[in-house]
């Protein structure tokens, strides 16, 4: 999951789209309403953050981009992107990984 949230961020560094006020209200149910990528069907999931996956996953700060119809509809950043100065994570945010 991290890698693809790497992936997402790269994307949305390159892609920034202007975002409405009316995506505001949706960015935040999907920010808040995240369920596990395979689910049993037996068993019952209470839906999570993405704050409460990043302390889980001990992830300082990532960015995530919604992308629909190869346009990208929003992009928000979490967290921090540097601990020592406690840098927020933008939606400009440069990421390295490999």
């Amino acid at each position: 999951m991290k890698y693809q949230l790497s992936i997402l961020a790269m994307l949305a560094a390159w892609l920034l789209p202007h975002q409405s006020q009316a995506n505001s209200h949706k960015i935040e149910h999907i920010a808040s309403n995240l369920y596990p990528h395979v689910r049993i069907t037996t068993e019952q999931y209470q839906p999570h953050s993405i704050m409460t996956s990043m302390t889980k996953h001990k992830l300082p700060g990532l960015s995530v981009a919604v992308i629909k119809n190869g346009q990208v509809v929003w992009v928000k950043g979490y967290g921090i992107a540097n601990k020592e100065t406690n840098t927020p994570v933008t939606t400009e945010t440069l990421y390295q990984f490999a």
